[in-house]
């Protein structure tokens, strides 16, 4: 018994050996791709989250500052502002950095499908002449 979840079924007629494996193909990448669009948002709602936080926190420290009223209050303004500014200009980085890191894996994996699909229009091209 072959315990291999990608066993063959015995096709009918020839034109079925293709149909078969288009259609697992297909159901695979459909299968798939719910996974992607799930892995994408929670990655995005997790970004969202720490985010906030972040920013949370920044505003509770600016609001303690102001409520001990601090001495040289207007240097330690200035250290935090410095600190926030520079943390969000990071983080505006890593964001542009992985949205053209995606860019770019997609835009190369659409032109490696556009590839093969010109290849198979070739071999389709010298078939039915």
């Amino acid at each position: 018994m072959n315990k291999n979840k990608h066993t063959k079924e015995p096709a009918k007629i020839p034109s079925q050996l293709f149909k078969r494996s288009t259609t697992r193909t297909i159901k695979k990448i459909e299968s798939d791709m719910q996974y992607y669009f799930q892995a994408y948002s929670d990655l995005y709602k997790e970004y969202l989250h720490v985010l906030d936080d972040y920013f949370s926190i920044c505003y509770l420290l600016e609001h303690r500052f102001y409520e001990n009223q601090l001495h040289d209050e207007k240097s330690i303004l200035h250290v935090f502002d410095d600190m926030v500014w520079k943390t969000t200009s990071m983080t505006l980085s890593q964001i542009d950095s992985f949205v053209n890191m995606h860019r770019m894996f997609v835009h190369t994996y659409t032109s490696t499908i556009k590839s093969l699909d010109q290849s198979m229009h070739q071999l389709l091209d010298y078939y039915r002449s």
